[in-house]
């Protein structure tokens, strides 16, 4: 896990802050996404784990995995599947200031 935040660490200006959202699902759940400026990728955090996802194709709205976690936003609305099955569905988001 320490490689991960390591490697990630190391593309800090990658990301693009002022697009950094925070969501919050119907069960409690929450993390945040900070997606690139040219939307390829997300950095998905929650308090326990950071990683990169990068951009799927999807029929609408963004979609972003790694092969086991995916994000897919659509407006300020989100859900998180872990192996192609919703573990969070019903997420709200907002943007956050820099």
């Amino acid at each position: 896990m320490l490689y991960l935040a390591t490697l990630l660490g190391g593309c800090s200006l990658f990301w693009d802050n002022d697009n950094r959202w925070a969501y919050e699902c119907l069960d409690g759940y929450t993390f945040e996404a900070t997606f690139t400026q040219e939307g390829d990728s997300v950095l998905f955090s929650n308090k326990d784990n950071e990683i990169r996802l990068d951009r799927v194709e999807s029929a609408s709205g963004g979609k972003y995995s790694d092969g086991f976690t995916t994000l897919w936003a659509k407006g300020s609305g989100a859900q998180v599947l872990y192996e192609g099955e919703v573990i969070h569905a019903d997420c709200s988001g907002d943007p956050l200031q820099k």
